[in-house]
């Protein structure tokens, strides 16, 4: 799931950055850790600025959508 927030929360961070946009993967107990592999590819595409202005910028889910696969990260491709 992703949410993008309307309030920024503060969040303790390092760099004191509000959070605005939130990930949330639901996995199976016994799931093995292959939710690790898909945690690392969205947290690697989360590090692009241009990613990151595209997600707040988009106008519509199914513009967030867009950005989400395009970059691979659901499939852990990068």
């Amino acid at each position: 799931m992703f949410v993008r927030l309307a309030r920024p929360i503060d969040f303790d961070a390092i760099d004191d950055i509000p959070v605005d946009l939130v990930f949330l993967l639901l996995v199976p107990a016994d799931g093995g850790k292959d939710h690790l592999n898909l945690l690392a590819a969205v947290a690697r595409q989360l590090r692009s600025p241009e990613v990151l202005k595209k997600l707040r910028q988009a106008g519509s889910a199914e513009a967030c959508w867009a950005v989400v696969t395009s970059g691979e990260v659901l499939r852990g491709d990068g």
